[in-house]
């Protein structure tokens, strides 16, 4: 019996009184009174530059801890110990991603070996995100099409679109 705690997003995550300073820093950058974000919801977060939105997300994925406040899942504190459990739930398309120098299809499938790449799941999520019509309407080579450093060879939205599949 493992005593590990899961973690799931079937209701809310709950942002309460959330203070943030960088470390070495008297600047508060970000608060927040009170924000609910509800599952099986579309938010968008806007807001001008630097006005904290990237941090909002940092601290949502737990890659930066408040410096007062909680953040709730379903009611259970997002702590450490919940971090790599809270993880496995998240997929995230940052502004500007890795790409290789290599295939559309590796691609999506960035960081999986080439033996367990499910070519049905590779197709499914380039449909969800919008882009398996270019690459399978203009594209000769279609998911074998190299994009090249940086994925010079493709515009900045089919740039988002890749990287979004890669996070579903």
């Amino acid at each position: 019996v493992s005593d590990k705690i899961k973690i799931t997003f079937s209701k809310k995550i709950k942002l309460d009184n959330i203070y943030f300073k960088y470390p070495n820093s008297n600047k508060i950058v970000l608060k927040i009174k009170n924000l609910e974000i509800l599952a099986h919801r579309f938010t968008g977060i806007t807001g001008k530059t630097g006005s904290g939105k990237t941090t909002l997300i940092d601290l949502i994925l737990k890659l930066l801890d408040p410096t007062s406040g909680e953040i709730t899942i379903d009611g259970k504190n997002l702590n450490k110990s919940l971090q790599k459990e809270w993880n496995k739930n998240i997929g995230y398309a940052p502004q500007f991603s890795f790409m290789a120098d290599d295939t559309i299809k590796n691609n999506i499938a960035l960081g999986i070996n080439h033996d367990q790449i499910n070519f049905d799941i590779i197709k499914k999520v380039a449909e969800i995100a919008k882009i398996s019509d270019f690459i399978e309407n203009e594209l000769t080579l279609k998911y074998e099409t190299l994009i090249g450093e940086n994925g010079i060879k493709l515009s900045g939205g089919q740039r988002q679109r890749l990287s979004i599949a890669r996070a579903l």
